[in-house]
């Protein structure tokens, strides 16, 4: 996977001030807690969601008058400045959606590499048209971007509105070498929310992170419903197939009632959702998203990917974040956890390994009965380590060094504390003797 370089200034995002990122097709950020490590994840979110979604609308809307949309054909044009001008103000708004938090302090700056101009031509094509019965008709339209056309049919009434998608891709591509096809997210506590009723759904949806993802759950859920399971498993990358497997030691299943388990060796049985473990809950839609098969050029944004899970559940995790990474998958993560940095690390070594010397590469796969299809490029990856400064108190945030794998320094300290205090007991356990 290849991406333009789109760098972003936080003058301040929550309890960040002064900082920059750099946007990857990985991000991972970790790091002690409250030190704005969500924000700055939701903030690379914001990127792939504004150009996978209808957001751009609003933007389209002050280059267009009523008039204008009303003709059989109107052109626009923009450039990167108006855009960057625009999402500076957007990105706002978008948070203060999202966390349902009126003041919160954002201001960022994006700078994408050069300043393209953005020329869009839309028109009306002759024939054909297609009626659903009085005052509903869809008409056929050509809209060209760039010198990229492509004919689609859209509402009469609502002509941009419909256009938006394939304007906003083809500004991505543009800007960022990427088509985001759909950018989920995968917000902290969402264990609490599968299988819940309507009225507590309907008051959680007032945080936006939490409505977002109840439509992108319902989305998933629905598309499972209606597909041939032999179409999907067809489509299905048999490694990630078989991570999703391990990982819960069995089966979800996708019906009008809500999602069940089923347990390997107890297939006559199904266990709701709400009764299974945990790690399992919170695990459910990274799952059930990965086994629709439908994963490249799809932006996943994950709080915690680790929550609740054992350390050998930990590294399965990493191992279904590492395949879907390689088969296309962007990807936001926070995370905490020392085993899921540990098996990233591993495969990145891996990956190296197999991109720098083929032969050892083969006979360690073969010494380990190690899975040559399980490896992490670092190359897609931008790491980034919170830490707060003990004497000014602001928060740093540094880019990591990924060349041999993420390091373990943001472990150190409480790693290091543990030493201390098991010295100290030794020591106190000896002069009892």
């Amino acid at each position: 996977m290849h991406m333009k370089k789109l760098k972003i200034h936080i003058e301040e995002l929550g309890p960040i001030r002064n900082a920059d990122i750099e946007l990857a097709p990985i991000m991972i950020f970790t790091g002690a807690s409250n030190l704005g490590k969500s924000y700055t994840n939701f903030l690379a979110y914001y990127v792939f969601y504004l150009f996978s979604s209808n957001r751009l609308l609003e933007f389209f809307q002050t280059k267009v008058t009523e008039r204008m949309e009303n003709g059989k054909s109107f052109s626009f044009s923009f450039n990167c400045k108006e855009l960057t001008t625009w999402m500076e103000t957007d990105a706002r708004n978008f948070f203060i959606y999202l966390l349902n938090y009126p003041n919160v302090p954002c201001k960022v700056n994006f700078y994408f590499e050069g300043n393209p101009t953005f020329n869009i031509q839309i028109k009306e094509a002759q024939n054909p048209r297609i009626s659903f019965g009085e005052g509903s008709e869809l008409q056929l339209t050509s809209v060209t971007i760039n010198g990229t056309t492509k004919n689609i049919f859209s509402n009469r009434n609502d002509i941009l509105k419909d256009l938006t998608p394939f304007i906003a891709t083809q500004v991505e591509m543009i800007l960022l070498d990427t088509q985001i096809r759909h950018a989920y997210l995968l917000p902290p506590g969402r264990a609490s929310l599968l299988n819940e009723s309507f009225s507590i759904k309907k008051e959680v949806s007032n945080t936006g992170m939490y409505d977002i993802f109840l439509n992108d759950f319902d989305f998933i859920n629905n598309w499972r419903m209606r597909e041939n399971p032999a179409r999907k498993n067809n489509r299905l990358d048999n490694t990630i197939n078989q991570i999703s497997k391990r990982i819960i030691d069995g089966k979800l299943e996708s019906n009008k009632d809500g999602i069940t388990l089923k347990i390997n060796g107890q297939e006559d049985q199904t266990v709701p959702i709400s009764a299974a473990a945990s790690s399992i809950k919170e695990l459910s839609p990274l799952l059930l998203w990965a086994e629709t098969g439908y994963i490249e050029n799809d932006s996943l944004c994950i709080e915690e990917p680790e929550a609740h899970a054992h350390p050998e559940m930990q590294y399965k995790i990493a191992d279904l974040l590492a395949a879907c990474a390689m088969k296309g998958t962007f990807m936001q993560i926070t995370t905490h956890s020392d085993y899921l940095l540990a098996r990233l690390n591993q495969l990145i070594r891996l990956h190296t390994l197999k991109t720098q010397d083929s032969s050892n590469f083969e006979k360690l796969c073969n010494d380990n009965n190690i899975n040559r299809e399980l490896t992490l490029d670092k190359d897609l990856i931008n790491a980034y380590y919170f830490q707060k400064d003990e004497t000014s108190h602001q928060i740093i945030i540094r880019k990591l060094n990924t060349d041999k794998g993420i390091p373990f320094e943001t472990f150190a300290n409480a790693v290091q504390e543990q030493i201390d205090w098991n010295q100290i007991f030794d020591e106190q356990d000896d002069e009892n003797l």
